[in-house]
């Protein structure tokens, strides 16, 4: 649901900005085939782009970033007896809202479900007067209007017109079917029905209509009699029922049509045109970089700066370890952290970010709360992380070091804090086990490509990747991927995550 509503928005921030630039840079534009394309061409790429990812179009930049420590999977603590409520006000307002939002786009999607299948029900039981080519033309007695679908058109009694007015309208809806219009309106009515709430679509649709019809217009009076079709237009603008996802020869169109036949045309002006390209372009970079996860936004991730300055450590080949495991540590604090009452009385809850060092001893120094959420607990979270005991320190080359961890603990009076816990594996200091693809790069590099799991096949996240005999690596992503460059053709990589054995793989 997250991705969805994160896709929705991005789409429709698209059709905003999209919608604002054919206001600026196409509204006046009067041709009318290129202009029907740069429409659709635009709500494509408000659909389109944000399903794409900027690694698709551009390589992976190469670049240093520096990791402030290592996370643990979060500890969760809730208090027994606190008497809140079960979700907060601005939680139940999203849930009526996303109701209300399914609700209105299953009305949409029924309505046009109906009128599409009695569009499909007329095409079939409507008796065909004449054909020209693949296009049917129907008599429809129940009707008093003309309109296309596809490669039907239908005319009705259209107050008895004379042969001369009906093969005008012939003509003109003729060119709906052959430039396949019908198509363009089934993907803007869809279009609507997901973003029914946004004025932009309304924009698109109603612009889109009108460029169908300029463009019917256009070519229906080439070689006829203006001033004949334009009084045939005005004769028939009383009649405008009908049904909306067909082109209809007169919908309500009639002053705007007759206008843009009698006016003077004027030249495209090819720069205006050229405009959305960038636009365009910034929106794709925009929405695509906002979908990629920090652990592939470098190719590595050097430490060596970091620890020539602080002798502290991010990345090493054996991480520091409770005494006792994951299991230990966990139980550690389940009989030492306690819920502040202050917290409980005042309705507090969410996650309290702790940072702290391993020294080379095993002592915990530097500790600092990161993130915090007042009312006690961010003293509490630090109480406990300074009374734990002594830890086995980290190994790097084969020496103690010391390193830097943060881990999240989530306090909890039973709503909405246990939700906001990442998924994590159930750390019982089993072996990883990473499993890794080698491919060269145009530039000859060596590219790594792995995943982190679990014994039962459970992406970790978070877990440290490094060269061996280095502080170059990476951590895996949310899924336990992660990706690697180098220059060396061959090697070992050494891989971590507290809770677990260190893995070493070759590559």
């Amino acid at each position: 649901m997250n991705d969805y509503a994160s896709y929705l928005a991005q789409v429709n921030i698209g059709l905003l900005l999209f919608g604002l630039a054919y206001i600026v840079f196409l509204q006046k534009e009067q041709a009318f085939l290129l202009k029907r394309f740069l429409i659709l061409l635009l709500l494509m790429a408000a659909a389109l782009l944000p399903l794409l990812s900027f690694e698709t179009a551009l390589p992976l930049a190469t670049k240093a970033t520096q990791l402030n420590g290592n996370y643990l999977p979060a500890f969760l603590l809730s208090a027994e007896k606190a008497e809140v409520a079960t979700a907060s006000d601005s939680e139940a307002m999203l849930t009526v809202c996303v109701w209300l939002y399914w609700l209105v786009t299953s009305a949409f999607f029924i309505v046009f479900l109906s009128r599409l299948a009695a569009l499909l029900r007329r095409s079939f039981i409507a008796p065909v007067t004449g054909k020209m080519g693949s296009v049917k033309i129907h008599e429809a007695d129940s009707i008093e209007y003309a309109f296309s679908f596809f490669n039907h058109i239908f005319i009705g009694h259209l107050s008895d017109l004379d042969d001369s007015a009906r093969n005008k309208i012939v003509n003109h809806e003729l060119v709906h079917c052959k430039e396949w219009h019908s198509l363009d309106i089934l993907l803007i009515e869809l279009l609507q029905i997901f973003c029914w709430f946004n004025p932009a679509v309304y924009l698109f649709k109603q612009r889109l209509i009108e460029t169908h019809e300029f463009r019917a217009d256009q070519l229906s009076v080439e070689k006829g009699n203006k001033q004949a079709y334009c009084s045939l237009i005005a004769t028939l603008a009383l009649s405008s029922a009908g049904y909306s996802i067909a082109n209809h020869f007169n919908k309500s169109l009639t002053l705007k049509r007759i206008a843009m036949i009698k006016s003077n045309k004027t030249k495209t002006s090819w720069w205006k045109l050229a405009a959305i390209a960038p636009i365009t372009l910034v929106f794709f970079i925009v929405v695509s970089c906002d979908q990629q996860p920090a652990a592939e936004a470098a190719d590595e991730i050097e430490i060596a700066n970091e620890a020539s300055k602080e002798d502290i450590f991010t990345i090493v080949e054996n991480l520091p370890a409770f005494p006792g495991g994951m299991e230990s540590l966990y139980k550690f604090f389940s009989e030492n952290l306690t819920y502040p009452e202050e917290a409980k009385k005042a309705g507090v809850e969410g996650k309290v970010l702790v940072e702290f060092v391993v020294d080379k001893d095993g002592t915990i120094t530097n500790a600092k709360v990161i993130e915090g959420i007042g009312n006690g607990c961010d003293e509490e979270a630090l109480r406990v992380i300074n009374a734990s005991p002594t830890w086995t320190p980290a190994m790097q080359r084969g020496k103690r070091v010391r390193t830097r961890l943060i881990l999240p603990l989530y306090f909890s009076l039973g709503s909405s804090a246990a939700a906001e816990i990442p998924s994590v594996p159930t750390l019982v200091g089993d072996p990883l086990e990473v499993e890794i693809k080698k491919t060269k790069n145009k530039d000859g590099q060596t590219v790594i490509a792995g995943v982190v799991k679990t014994d039962d096949g459970e992406g970790i996240p978070g877990a440290n990747i490094i060269f061996a005999g280095t502080t170059n690596g990476t951590v895996s992503d949310l899924d336990g991927t992660f990706k690697l460059v180098t220059e060396a053709k061959s090697g070992d990589l050494i891989v971590s995550f507290v809770g677990f054995k260190t893995h070493k793989t070759a590559f």
